[in-house]
């Protein structure tokens, strides 16, 4: 679920955007370092880009975060994470452009190496 809406989102939705799909955890501090850059991203890109953000904690814990941070716009929860182990690999970056995986990125990347992945995709 989304927790502005509490909806569940579909990532079909924004199959005319570059889709930047970022797992994180509350707990995980390179998540939390990347949050606010996250955000700006969205900001800057904000006609070509849009940040969805998915945790695997409860929608409380998320929702209290979020009202400290400078958060993405499309902020929500999975439950289940049995293809990946969060605690090992978080922050992990899916990006995605005309429904189709672009980039994998594991770990916390800075500002600028996002950047130059979305204005590349953007230009094509």
């Amino acid at each position: 679920p989304i927790l502005k809406t509490g909806e569940i989102e579909v990532l079909e939705k924004y199959k005319e955007k570059i889709v930047l799909l970022n797992f994180w955890g509350t707990y995980c501090p390179p998540c939390i370092e990347e949050f606010p850059d996250l955000k700006r991203l969205e900001s800057e890109f904000s006609k070509d880009l849009v940040v969805v953000a998915i945790s695997n904690e409860e929608l409380k814990r998320i929702n209290a975060f979020i009202q400290n941070v400078p958060s993405p716009s499309v902020v929500g929860m999975q439950k289940n994470y049995s293809w990946i182990n969060p605690e090992k690999f978080l922050p992990i970056t899916i990006i995605i452009k005309n429904g189709v995986v672009r980039d994998r990125l594991f770990g916390k990347k800075s500002y600028e190496e996002f950047f130059k992945i979305i204005s590349t995709l953007q230009e094509e």
